[in-house]
């Protein structure tokens, strides 16, 4: 009677140990790379909805032949204006161009944006608390010519973008460096 071994298929020790170090290997240099891509992404995202922001008040202006303004919100409810554009922004019909939310129905609320995440900088330059564009288009005195640097915490290299409002309402994006 013959007795017949069965080998069994498996994988060395040293096989495995290079297996987890080619592993770590390619861990330790993409990583970083993912992380540079979703800061990235979290910039550009932040600032294609702040543009949306911007255009759509532009848009209703003319549409409806009456100032309309983006401001800061002050609360995540959307009640008034604040001071830090890193929580977010109304849109709202300005009438009067006070730069003041009032939430009734001459100044209805069009859009609000809450900023959940709080590893963003927004910094507007010149420093304003409103940009208003009249029933023209245009940017009303006191928001032509501002520029917004958006950016992720952790930024690195250009991954940071900026908002260019112009005299005529257009706004523009670019990529800068982080700063």
């Amino acid at each position: 009677m013959e007795i017949k071994i069965k080998y069994i298929q498996a994988f060395t020790l040293v096989e495995l140990l290079v297996t987890i170090v080619v592993l770590a290997i390619t861990m330790v240099i993409a990583v970083p790379s993912f992380y540079s891509m979703i800061q990235n992404n979290r910039a550009v995202t932040t600032t294609n909805n702040l543009v949306y922001a911007f255009k759509l008040a532009r848009s209703e202006a003319i549409k409806r032949a009456v100032s309309v303004s983006v401001c800061p919100t002050a609360n995540s409810n959307f009640t008034a204006c604040g001071t830090n554009w890193t929580e977010g922004w109304i849109v709202f019909v300005n009438p009067d161009e006070n730069g003041v939310f009032d939430n009734n129905d001459i100044e209805p609320l069009l859009r609000g944006e809450d900023i959940k995440n709080s590893n963003y900088t927004i910094r507007p330059n010149p420093n304003v608390s409103v940009i208003t564009f009249n029933s023209s288009g245009f940017t009303a005195p006191g928001s032509a010519n501002v520029t917004f640097t958006v950016q992720a915490a952790g930024c690195t290299t250009n991954n940071a973008r900026t908002i260019a409002i112009s005299t005529t309402g257009r706004t523009s994006v670019n990529a800068i460096n982080c700063t």
